[in-house]
């Protein structure tokens, strides 16, 4: 017994006295899929920022020298890219055979439905206009078109939309041949408009067309 015990003995001081460098570890790798507990969390994005952050409006006015309709859609950049042909197209039938007192008639593409006016609102004391017609691209309500009855230069209209809306740097009457391009409707001439920037507009966007 006393035998047997000192072997016990000295097998287990061998292994106490094993070098470091003789024990092997292992790392099992992690799945890509794991969460890290301790990675900070992502910044939840808007929900219809397209992956580039650039937002778009596309519009138009009616006549182009003395606007006093406009047409107006804004949203994602990547949102409205597809239905930018389709849009020119319908501008150029707008026409106004009741005279510009009245709101225009145009051929909206099919698929795309009248959503009807909405009453103008009040802001900080001054009534804004509402839009006298809407257009819904393919029904989708968040795809929807303001026919608005409004007034002002092109230039400071444009310069709204392309700054104060849309959040680009200032610019001049120069830049506007660059951001506009004439239409040819029925028996009038219109002012198309294809605006980008990293603001979302529908976050400022007041009742109204200029």
């Amino acid at each position: 017994m006393i035998l047997r015990a000192m072997v016990v003995v000295l097998a287990l001081a061998a292994v106490g006295c094993q070098k470091p460098d003789d024990i092997q570890t292992y790392q099992t790798p992690k799945s890509a899929d794991s969460p890290n507990p301790n990675a900070p969390r992502a910044e939840a994005s808007l929900p219809d920022a397209p992956a580039t952050g650039e937002f778009r409006i596309l519009g138009a006015m009616f006549p182009a020298d003395q606007p006093e309709w406009f047409f107006r859609i804004v949203g994602p950049a990547d949102k409205l890219e597809p239905h930018k042909d389709k849009f020119v197209k319908m501008l150029a039938t707008v026409r106004f055979p009741n005279g510009l007192q009245n709101a225009p008639l145009f051929d909206p593409p099919a698929g795309w439905k009248l959503g009807g006016g909405r009453p103008g609102q009040t802001l900080n004391g001054i009534m804004i206009a509402g839009p006298a017609e809407t257009i819904l691209i393919d029904g989708d309500k968040a795809l929807e078109i303001t026919v608005t009855s409004a007034q002002g230069d092109p230039f400071l209209n444009v310069r709204r939309w392309h700054v104060d809306l849309l959040g680009n740097k200032d610019l001049t009457r120069a830049d506007l041949p660059n951001l506009t391009k004439p239409i040819e409707a029925d028996k009038i001439k219109g002012l198309f408009a294809d605006l980008k920037g990293p603001r979302n507009p529908a976050a400022r966007r007041m009742m109204g067309g200029r």
